[in-house]
Protein backbone atom coordinates (compact mmCIF):
# COMPACT_ATOMS: atom_id res chain seq x y z
CA UNK A 1 0.00 0.00 0.00
CA UNK A 2 0.90 3.21 -0.56
CA UNK A 3 1.42 6.10 1.97
CA UNK A 4 -0.49 8.77 -0.17
CA UNK A 5 -0.29 11.89 2.04
CA UNK A 6 3.73 11.38 1.91
CA UNK A 7 4.43 13.31 -1.33
CA UNK A 8 2.02 16.28 -1.02
CA UNK A 9 4.15 16.50 2.39
CA UNK A 10 7.29 16.64 1.01
CA UNK A 11 6.11 19.83 -0.50
CA UNK A 12 5.57 21.60 2.46
CA UNK A 13 7.88 23.88 4.56
CA UNK A 14 9.63 21.47 7.65
CA UNK A 15 12.04 22.50 9.22
CA UNK A 16 14.78 19.90 9.07
CA UNK A 17 17.68 19.26 10.96
CA UNK A 18 20.47 16.35 10.88
CA UNK A 19 20.13 12.83 9.60
CA UNK A 20 21.29 10.71 12.21
CA UNK A 21 22.00 8.12 9.07
CA UNK A 22 24.08 11.47 7.66
CA UNK A 23 26.00 11.85 10.61
CA UNK A 24 26.94 7.67 10.66
CA UNK A 25 27.35 7.18 7.65
CA UNK A 26 31.18 8.27 7.41
CA UNK A 27 32.40 5.91 10.47
CA UNK A 28 31.15 2.63 9.14
CA UNK A 29 32.14 0.01 7.19
CA UNK A 30 30.74 -1.31 4.12
CA UNK A 31 27.70 -3.55 4.65
CA UNK A 32 29.10 -7.41 3.77
CA UNK A 33 27.49 -8.50 0.11
CA UNK A 34 26.15 -11.64 1.77
CA UNK A 35 22.23 -11.81 2.03
CA UNK A 36 20.18 -13.00 4.88
CA UNK A 37 17.79 -16.13 3.44
CA UNK A 38 14.76 -14.68 5.33
CA UNK A 39 12.14 -17.42 5.49
CA UNK A 40 9.02 -16.91 2.83
CA UNK A 41 6.63 -17.25 5.86
CA UNK A 42 8.62 -14.69 7.61
CA UNK A 43 8.19 -12.45 4.67
CA UNK A 44 5.11 -12.44 3.77
CA UNK A 45 4.02 -11.98 7.65
CA UNK A 46 6.48 -8.89 7.43
CA UNK A 47 4.07 -7.47 4.48
CA UNK A 48 1.16 -8.75 6.10
CA UNK A 49 2.16 -6.78 9.42
CA UNK A 50 2.78 -2.60 6.87
CA UNK A 51 -0.16 -3.46 4.99
CA UNK A 52 -1.83 -3.92 8.05
CA UNK A 53 -0.55 -1.06 10.31
CA UNK A 54 -0.41 1.55 7.26
CA UNK A 55 -4.89 0.35 6.69
CA UNK A 56 -5.58 0.86 10.37
CA UNK A 57 -3.95 3.87 10.90
CA UNK A 58 -5.25 5.23 8.32
CA UNK A 59 -8.76 4.39 9.08
CA UNK A 60 -7.83 5.65 12.80
CA UNK A 61 -6.30 8.75 11.52
CA UNK A 62 -9.68 9.86 9.74
CA UNK A 63 -11.97 8.84 12.41
CA UNK A 64 -9.40 10.68 14.73
CA UNK A 65 -8.48 13.90 12.74
CA UNK A 66 -6.89 15.60 16.19
CA UNK A 67 -5.43 12.57 17.43
CA UNK A 68 -2.09 13.37 19.69
CA UNK A 69 0.81 10.97 19.72
CA UNK A 70 -0.87 10.31 23.14
CA UNK A 71 -3.63 8.54 21.84
CA UNK A 72 -1.80 6.94 19.24
CA UNK A 73 0.06 5.08 21.48
CA UNK A 74 -2.70 3.59 23.53
CA UNK A 75 -3.61 2.83 19.46
CA UNK A 76 -0.45 0.88 19.07
CA UNK A 77 -0.78 -0.68 22.34
CA UNK A 78 -4.03 -2.10 20.92
CA UNK A 79 -2.63 -2.66 17.91
CA UNK A 80 -0.02 -5.56 18.35
CA UNK A 81 -1.38 -6.85 21.61
CA UNK A 82 0.76 -8.65 24.00
CA UNK A 83 3.34 -11.45 23.03
CA UNK A 84 2.71 -14.70 21.61
CA UNK A 85 1.84 -17.61 25.00
CA UNK A 86 0.87 -21.22 24.34
CA UNK A 87 1.40 -22.99 21.16
CA UNK A 88 2.24 -19.74 19.05
CA UNK A 89 4.93 -19.41 21.52
CA UNK A 90 6.20 -22.70 20.30
CA UNK A 91 5.88 -21.65 16.54
CA UNK A 92 8.33 -18.93 17.72
CA UNK A 93 10.68 -20.49 19.55
CA UNK A 94 11.27 -23.12 16.46
CA UNK A 95 11.60 -20.34 13.63
CA UNK A 96 13.91 -19.42 16.15
CA UNK A 97 15.75 -22.34 16.40
CA UNK A 98 15.48 -22.75 12.42
CA UNK A 99 17.55 -19.48 12.10
CA UNK A 100 20.32 -20.81 14.15
CA UNK A 101 20.17 -24.07 12.24
CA UNK A 102 20.68 -22.43 9.00
CA UNK A 103 23.69 -19.61 10.00
CA UNK A 104 26.61 -19.46 7.29
CA UNK A 105 30.07 -17.83 8.20
CA UNK A 106 28.75 -15.33 5.57
CA UNK A 107 25.18 -14.91 6.88
CA UNK A 108 26.70 -14.23 10.32
CA UNK A 109 28.77 -11.13 9.02
CA UNK A 110 25.89 -9.65 7.92
CA UNK A 111 23.87 -10.22 10.98
CA UNK A 112 26.86 -8.96 13.27
CA UNK A 113 27.32 -6.03 11.14
CA UNK A 114 23.42 -5.04 10.63
CA UNK A 115 23.33 -4.99 14.48
CA UNK A 116 25.89 -2.87 14.96
CA UNK A 117 24.84 -0.52 12.20
CA UNK A 118 21.12 -1.26 10.77
CA UNK A 119 19.78 1.45 12.38
CA UNK A 120 20.45 4.48 9.98
CA UNK A 121 23.57 3.78 7.86
CA UNK A 122 21.74 1.51 5.60
CA UNK A 123 20.03 3.68 4.24
CA UNK A 124 22.29 6.49 2.94
CA UNK A 125 22.55 5.57 -0.54
CA UNK A 126 18.94 6.03 -1.17
CA UNK A 127 18.79 9.65 1.26
CA UNK A 128 21.92 10.33 -1.12
CA UNK A 129 19.99 9.09 -4.51
CA UNK A 130 17.17 11.05 -3.43
CA UNK A 131 18.62 14.20 -2.56
CA UNK A 132 20.38 14.07 -6.35
CA UNK A 133 16.91 13.29 -7.47
CA UNK A 134 15.08 16.51 -6.38
CA UNK A 135 18.07 18.90 -5.33
CA UNK A 136 18.58 19.94 -1.65
CA UNK A 137 15.78 22.49 -1.07
CA UNK A 138 12.97 19.99 -2.21
CA UNK A 139 14.60 17.08 -0.03
CA UNK A 140 14.79 19.44 3.12
CA UNK A 141 10.90 19.27 3.48
CA UNK A 142 11.18 15.20 2.55
CA UNK A 143 13.84 14.47 5.27
CA UNK A 144 12.30 16.59 7.91
CA UNK A 145 9.53 13.71 7.00
CA UNK A 146 11.45 10.99 7.76
CA UNK A 147 13.56 12.81 10.52
CA UNK A 148 9.59 13.46 12.37
CA UNK A 149 8.76 9.94 11.35
CA UNK A 150 12.02 8.13 13.11
CA UNK A 151 11.40 10.53 16.38
CA UNK A 152 7.67 9.07 16.18
CA UNK A 153 9.14 5.08 15.87
CA UNK A 154 10.66 5.30 19.19
CA UNK A 155 8.22 6.77 20.91
CA UNK A 156 5.79 4.05 19.89
CA UNK A 157 8.02 1.37 19.70
CA UNK A 158 10.06 1.77 23.75
CA UNK A 159 6.59 2.12 25.57
CA UNK A 160 5.68 -1.52 24.23
CA UNK A 161 9.12 -3.05 25.37
CA UNK A 162 8.46 -1.46 28.95
CA UNK A 163 5.54 -2.79 28.90
CA UNK A 164 6.03 -6.44 28.44
CA UNK A 165 9.93 -6.77 29.07
CA UNK A 166 9.80 -10.40 27.06
CA UNK A 167 13.23 -11.76 27.37
CA UNK A 168 14.88 -12.23 24.79
CA UNK A 169 15.04 -15.85 22.80
CA UNK A 170 18.65 -16.66 24.06
CA UNK A 171 17.98 -15.37 27.41
CA UNK A 172 14.52 -17.56 27.57
CA UNK A 173 16.68 -20.74 25.96
CA UNK A 174 19.35 -22.38 26.72
CA UNK A 175 19.12 -24.39 23.45
CA UNK A 176 19.17 -20.89 21.65
CA UNK A 177 22.34 -19.28 21.30
CA UNK A 178 22.88 -15.33 20.32
CA UNK A 179 24.62 -15.38 18.01
CA UNK A 180 28.86 -14.23 18.75
CA UNK A 181 29.48 -10.76 17.92
CA UNK A 182 26.19 -9.63 18.65
CA UNK A 183 25.70 -7.10 21.16
CA UNK A 184 22.55 -4.68 21.18
CA UNK A 185 20.16 -6.59 23.25
CA UNK A 186 19.34 -4.36 25.92
CA UNK A 187 15.77 -3.88 26.76
CA UNK A 188 13.25 -6.17 25.59
CA UNK A 189 12.45 -8.23 23.14
CA UNK A 190 8.61 -6.88 21.88
CA UNK A 191 8.80 -5.54 19.38
CA UNK A 192 12.28 -4.98 17.93
CA UNK A 193 13.35 -1.15 17.66
CA UNK A 194 15.54 -2.59 14.78
CA UNK A 195 12.33 -3.38 12.68
CA UNK A 196 10.14 -0.54 13.63
CA UNK A 197 12.63 1.62 12.12
CA UNK A 198 13.60 -0.49 9.39
CA UNK A 199 10.25 -0.33 8.06
CA UNK A 200 9.41 3.15 8.86
CA UNK A 201 12.79 4.10 6.76
CA UNK A 202 11.02 1.68 4.20
CA UNK A 203 7.86 3.53 3.78
CA UNK A 204 8.68 6.88 3.72
CA UNK A 205 11.93 6.17 1.54
CA UNK A 206 10.23 3.96 -0.91
CA UNK A 207 7.34 6.56 -1.62
CA UNK A 208 9.75 9.98 -1.66
CA UNK A 209 12.12 7.59 -4.44
CA UNK A 210 9.38 5.07 -6.00
CA UNK A 211 11.75 3.46 -7.91
CA UNK A 212 14.00 2.86 -4.98
CA UNK A 213 10.77 1.40 -3.16
CA UNK A 214 11.50 -2.34 -4.03
CA UNK A 215 15.03 -2.16 -2.74
CA UNK A 216 14.19 -0.47 0.54
CA UNK A 217 11.09 -3.19 1.26
CA UNK A 218 13.86 -5.40 0.62
CA UNK A 219 16.47 -3.78 2.94
CA UNK A 220 14.18 -3.26 5.62
CA UNK A 221 13.23 -7.34 5.56
CA UNK A 222 16.85 -7.87 5.82
CA UNK A 223 17.87 -5.31 8.95
CA UNK A 224 14.88 -6.88 10.92
CA UNK A 225 15.12 -10.93 9.96
CA UNK A 226 18.81 -10.08 11.23
CA UNK A 227 17.48 -10.00 14.76
CA UNK A 228 16.01 -13.09 13.55
CA UNK A 229 19.05 -15.04 12.76
CA UNK A 230 21.28 -13.63 15.66
CA UNK A 231 18.68 -15.00 17.97
CA UNK A 232 18.28 -11.40 19.84
CA UNK A 233 14.33 -11.19 18.30
CA UNK A 234 11.53 -13.86 18.02
CA UNK A 235 9.66 -13.85 14.57
CA UNK A 236 6.46 -12.39 16.78
CA UNK A 237 9.03 -9.29 17.61
CA UNK A 238 10.06 -8.31 14.37
CA UNK A 239 6.52 -8.29 12.90
CA UNK A 240 5.47 -6.28 15.73
CA UNK A 241 8.23 -3.69 14.66
CA UNK A 242 7.11 -3.58 10.95
CA UNK A 243 3.56 -2.95 12.24
CA UNK A 244 4.56 0.16 14.86
CA UNK A 245 7.02 1.10 11.50
CA UNK A 246 4.06 1.47 9.44
CA UNK A 247 1.79 3.39 12.05
CA UNK A 248 4.39 6.41 12.56
CA UNK A 249 5.09 6.65 9.00
CA UNK A 250 1.20 6.80 8.06
CA UNK A 251 1.11 9.25 10.78
CA UNK A 252 3.91 11.22 10.60
CA UNK A 253 2.91 12.04 6.66
CA UNK A 254 -0.97 12.26 7.13
CA UNK A 255 -0.41 14.96 10.41
CA UNK A 256 2.73 17.35 9.93
CA UNK A 257 0.91 19.47 12.57
CA UNK A 258 1.42 17.41 15.15
CA UNK A 259 3.30 17.85 18.32
CA UNK A 260 5.83 15.27 18.84
CA UNK A 261 7.00 14.94 22.23
CA UNK A 262 10.91 14.60 23.00
CA UNK A 263 10.76 11.94 25.63
CA UNK A 264 8.64 8.72 25.48
CA UNK A 265 5.23 8.94 26.76
CA UNK A 266 3.57 7.37 29.79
Amino acid sequence: MQLSPLQAHTRAAIPFGPSAAVAASGSTTPMPSARLDVPVGIRDALTGAVERGVHEASAWIAANPAGTVEQLQAFVLAGVGAPPIGAALEADRAAVRRAVASRTPAQDETAVWIDEYGLFPPWQPTIDAYVAKVGADQARAGLGLLERTKELTGLLTFPVKDRYLRERPFQANADIPLLDGVTHVRGGSFPSGHASLAYAHSLVLGTLLPEHAGDSRATADQLAYARTYAAAHYPSDIVSGAYIGAVAATYAAARPDAVIPDRPIG
